[in-house]
């Protein structure tokens, strides 16, 4: 029985293999904290990419005298693909069910210009367009919710928002099932901006 605990003490004591084990342990970890850091930096510039790339297609819209046609919001998106380096940028149009063509994209904007009324107090919708399949045209009911945020506005005022949203595929994936897997999985990234018209009373949209 004292052989057996002297045995035990002294494995007790012992500091073989100690460096192999530490690292064994430790080598998962800093994979893991590696590829965590490199798919948050890319998601975060990613994420600022799509803001700039946002505030653009909002500075350019309201720079225009000229109104706006389908075609110039075709352009537009598909600016927004190139300046946010999309993965899956658009590459022209194809058919839907019934026929019709629809532009390929891999984000989605939506552009609404609304005017400020004093006098009931609320926002009037003059006109919103969408490209890609994300958003929906937004209307009078809708437009409520956005009063909150927007600023505060003069009687007659115009503003012009613009709201994109595009899914952010990370470079790689590392781990196993959904609750040790790193990164965001698909998760989208949105962007919402507003600017008054600068040359022009407001921004009109024509179908041709």
């Amino acid at each position: 029985m004292r052989n057996v605990l002297k045995y035990i003490k002294n494995f007790t004591r012992r500091e073989d293999g100690v460096i192999a084990s530490e690292t064994a342990i430790i080598l998962p970890l800093l994979f893991w904290a590696l590829a965590a850091m490199a798919i948050y930096f890319d998601a975060v510039r990613t994420k600022s990419a799509a803001v700039k790339a946002t505030h653009t297609i909002s500075d350019m819209l309201s720079r225009e005298t000229n109104a706006i046609t389908p075609e110039y919001l075709d352009g537009a998106i598909q600016l927004y693909d190139d300046l946010v380096l999309a993965p899956q940028a658009s590459t022209g149009t194809v058919e839907d069910e019934d026929g019709n063509e629809v532009l390929l994209t891999y984000a989605s904007m939506r552009v609404t210009v609304v005017t400020y009324d004093a006098d009931t107090d609320h926002l009037i919708l003059n006109w919103s367009e969408v490209r890609g399949d994300e958003f929906g045209a937004l209307n009078e009911a809708q437009l409520n919710n956005y009063e909150d945020s927007l600023p505060v506005m003069a009687d007659a005022d115009t503003l012009i928002i613009v709201e994109t949203t595009m899914p952010y595929y990370q470079p790689f994936e590392f781990g196993g099932d959904e609750s040790t897997k790193i990164g965001l999985g698909g998760t989208g990234i949105g962007t919402y901006v507003y600017a008054r018209p600068r040359y022009a009373p407001q921004l009109v949209f024509s179908e041709s």
